[in-house]
């Protein structure tokens, strides 16, 4: 018998566990605004699951893609340049 993984964030390219009641986890529910929160909660509480699935979907839709983190090696060289005070990208020159 395999033990149970914990779900995972259902944002589109997230994959931080979450506890079994929410469903994003807790950097992407702190990205959502505060009125959809408002609005998502509401509806929890008053026990209307139908309308509170729809609210979590257009939250979801709304978050969109969560953006890839930048590679190990990128933050190091980032974290160097700053170091040294070099910029890590060239700017557009005037």
């Amino acid at each position: 018998m395999r033990a149970k993984t914990p779900p995972t964030c259902k944002r589109r390219g997230c994959d931080v566990p979450r506890s079994s009641w929410q469903f994003a986890c807790e950097g992407c529910w702190a990205a959502v605004p505060f009125p959809e929160k408002q609005r998502y909660l509401r509806a929890k509480r008053a026990k209307l699951t139908g309308i509170a699935a729809k609210i979590s979907r257009e939250i979801l839709r709304d978050l969109g893609r969560k953006p890839a983190s930048p590679s190990p090696s990128a933050q190091i060289y980032a974290r160097t340049a700053a170091m040294l005070g070099e910029r890590d990208h060239l700017e557009p020159a005037e």
